[in-house]
């Protein structure tokens, strides 16, 4: 990547980039990355593949990265406090660029590679014992439900646009962190379902994956058009407001939130749909949906062979 992340912080801060523990994040697990695929990045001519392999998925987590820092930092970090549309734009960054993007870049088995053999074995081998446990069986076995992702991802999209719930993300720091790391956590869940990530793989279909974001496009376009036709602002913090950027009325800026959301917010799901029919009707119908459940494929080399399937 050849980024020097040392002077990250510094810049941004001078550039306006006052929020600094986000930023903070964000450069600690870009260095974190940058670190474990340290050791797998020598060029040898049988690994050119996995080289650009990992060049995209490393692409993929590096723009994840900059999303999150985009959404919770800087300009938008400061103007969503003043505009209901910027703060639409800052959560559809978590949503629909950041979650997609964290689910392509596939690092769930990264930490493996700072382990050597004996402990990375040992690891294994302590997580295929966990997994038999009740709880952790019955938790992967739901984590591995599409329906299960889909109800989890929108409904949390929902309850935090309830007036009562939004107002208490604007008043209470804390809440409004647990607000992004559910969009950020229950994205990455919902777009696994769709996206390959290994080890992880999607248990639906090409087809049943188009409907799967279709749906979940139709449940932003309800809460847009409810947004649209309110007749007044349904967010106090923002109706209170004495003064706005430009001008803009409270209701006129509710409006552009619906806006977003209508338009920009539905380009991710639109081209995951579009991709997936793409592939759907290249088999000339209906694919086999590909296993029962989530599981494991072989990890790359570096770690073991195998990993703990998700689910029971």
């Amino acid at each position: 990547m050849g980024i020097p992340f040392g002077l990250v912080v510094p810049l941004a801060h001078a550039s306006g980039w006052t929020a600094q523990i986000p930023l903070g994040m964000v450069v600690l697990a870009g260095t974190a990355y940058l670190w474990v695929i340290r050791p797998v990045r020598r060029p040898t001519p049988k690994r050119s593949e996995t080289m650009l392999r990992e060049r995209r998925r490393a692409v993929a987590f590096f723009a994840g990265l900059t999303a999150v820092l985009v959404a919770l930092s800087g300009p938008v970090e400061r103007f969503a406090d003043e505009l209901f549309w910027v703060h639409m734009v800052q959560h559809l960054l978590l949503l629909t660029v950041a979650a997609p993007l964290f689910a392509l870049a596939a690092p769930w088995t990264l930490p493996l590679r700072l382990l050597r053999p004996a402990p990375r074995r040992g690891v294994v081998a302590w997580w295929r014992g966990a997994r038999s446990t009740r709880p952790l069986r019955v938790g992967a076995a739901f984590l591995a439900v599409p329906a299960a992702a889909w109800i989890a991802f929108n409904l949390n999209l929902v309850v935090w646009h309830v007036p009562a719930a939004f107002d208490l993300t604007l008043r209470s720091e804390p809440v409004h962190d647990l607000e992004h790391l559910l969009f950020l956590g229950l994205g990455v869940l919902f777009w696994i379902q769709v996206i390959d990530s290994p080890p992880l793989r999607p248990r639906l279909g090409q087809l049943q994956r188009a409907i799967y974001v279709g749906a979940a496009a139709v449940v932003g376009w309800a809460l847009s058009i409810a947004l649209t036709l309110a007749p007044s602002a349904l967010y106090a913090p923002y109706g209170e407001l004495a003064a706005r950027p430009e001008g803009v009325s409270a209701l006129t800026d509710q409006r552009l939130a619906a806006g977003v959301m209508l338009v920009p917010g539905s380009i991710a799901f639109a081209i995951a749909a579009a991709l997936a029919l793409t592939r759907w009707l290249a088999k000339d119908g209906p694919d086999a949906a590909p296993g029962a459940r989530l599981k494991t494929s072989r990890v790359p080399r570096g770690t073991e062979r195998e990993v703990a399937s998700w689910g029971p």
